[in-house]
């Protein structure tokens, strides 16, 4: 059997990836499984059923609470030192709220596979340190992680 054969359906596109595992960029064509790789974004997945218990100090209101809370200190403190260089854009903690899957869920994100550049922040530590404070990230919200879209 060949060796294109033999890797074939050895995917590693799984849900979740480790921090020191990052993906491929989104949309190349990965050789170990043929796939193309799809959407993963660099952070922490939380259960919609359990965002209270991860932010009680937002009360319900996560997008106000992450306006106040966390944007407005992040374009503050580090807008101008995370900035992209190969877009015109910058590098912060952002939330998406997954619905419409069996398992809905709220991303609080901090990179994602879209360009090199962005899969490289995820080896920064410093930038990863600086988005889960201003982001309220605890301990029990478990490692930052990549997270298949």
């Amino acid at each position: 059997m060949s060796e294109q054969l033999q890797t074939a359906g050895k995917c590693k596109h799984t849900k979740f990836l480790p921090l020191n595992e990052p993906p491929l960029r989104r949309g190349v064509v990965d050789r170990t499984c043929f796939h193309v790789t799809p959407s993963y974004y660099l952070g922490w997945y939380i259960p919609r059923d359990e965002i209270f218990d991860y932010y009680p100090e937002a009360g319900g209101e996560m997008p106000a609470f992450w306006t106040k809370e966390v944007m407005i200190p992040w374009v503050k403190d580090y807008d101008s030192k995370y900035k992209s260089n190969e877009r015109h854009c910058y590098f912060r903690p952002e939330l998406a709220y997954v619905t419409g899957t069996k398992e809905p869920h709220l991303l609080v994100f901090i990179s994602s596979n879209r360009t090199q550049e962005f899969i490289d922040m995820s080896r920064n530590e410093q930038f990863i340190k600086d988005a889960a404070r201003i982001a309220h990230i605890k301990d029990f919200f478990g490692e930052v992680r990549w997270i298949r879209r």
